[in-house]
């Protein structure tokens, strides 16, 4: 079995992700002009549990391995798979105890293709899959995440060759995640939000967050903004963040050269005030 080291991570409680990338503002990632849309038809099979994809699926010929076809974003649920919707309100879709989920756990295998350059940072977000996505570039176990609705994103530079590269994603339908998402809900299982990949520069802008407040009393706003600069090497000096916006909402704060910056912490945040 070919996840047989994944397994009890897949379905442990303690075990939320690996090799996941910190959650950050969409709106940075999109406004990046390098971003490369992977929606549309991809090769899939449904197997019966995660044990059971067939050996080196994540790079043989899907041909080979009696691959369909299936659209991304879309759940398998509503593509003629055979395995369908479950609505429960209060119940769980099965007859287990948390955090177990059951031995028949069907499991879809996504396979597609996406041109890259392997000296610029490249990397994976996949807007959300239900239960878990467990991900392969070019056969180099990559990471996982969790969190059905939720986006995971992926550092794929160290995998990545010239030209055209493989990429393979495992998506189990239940996971002990699903005791604290049942509610009233209909259950699904796939990539059911936008895939892409984006590079960056060896230093990007990584986040940015805004907080506003305004004070009553004087009838004044205030804001105050959190940029996160990714880096693959140390900050050096001469470097700057601008910030600008409506009216005369504006402001130039330098980026101070950062030792603790590196390959290695690849995120630092500075604050600015304003008003």
């Amino acid at each position: 079995m070919t996840v047989d080291p994944l397994i009890h991570q897949l379905f442990d409680p303690t075990f939320v992700s690996h090799n996941r990338l910190a959650m950050a503002n969409p709106h940075v990632r999109q406004s990046l002009p390098s971003t490369l849309s992977l929606n549309g038809t991809w090769d899939f099979l449904l197997v019966d549990d995660p044990g059971s994809a067939p050996a080196g699926w994540q790079t043989l010929d899907p041909a080979t391995l009696g691959f369909g076809t299936i659209e991304v974003p879309g759940v398998w649920t509503r593509q003629g798979t055979g395995d369908l919707p479950h609505y429960t309100n209060v119940q769980m879709p099965w007859d287990e105890h948390p955090p177990n989920v059951p031995v028949h756990n069907p499991t879809g295998l996504y396979r597609t293709t996406f041109p890259a350059d392997p000296a610029s940072r490249t990397v994976l977000t996949i807007g959300a899959a239900e239960a878990v996505a467990a991900v392969w570039c070019n056969g180099t176990y990559i990471g996982m995440g969790k969190d059905s609705r939720l986006e995971s994103s992926f550092d794929l530079t160290f995998a990545l060759v010239e030209g055209t590269n493989q990429l393979a994603i495992l998506v189990p339908r239940w996971a002990e995640s699903t005791w604290i998402e049942d509610q009233d809900h209909w259950f699904h299982g796939g990539i059911h939000r936008p895939v892409s990949v984006h590079t960056t520069p060896d230093i990007w802008l990584d986040d940015v967050v805004v907080d506003a407040n305004f004070n009553p009393e004087d009838a004044v706003g205030s804001y105050s903004v959190r940029a996160v600069i990714g880096t693959r090497s140390a900050l050096r000096e001469g470097y700057s963040v601008r910030l600008s916006g409506f009216g005369s909402i504006g402001a130039t704060a330098q980026v101070p050269a950062d030792p603790r910056s590196s390959a290695s912490v690849p995120r630092v945040a500075y604050s600015y005030p304003g008003r």
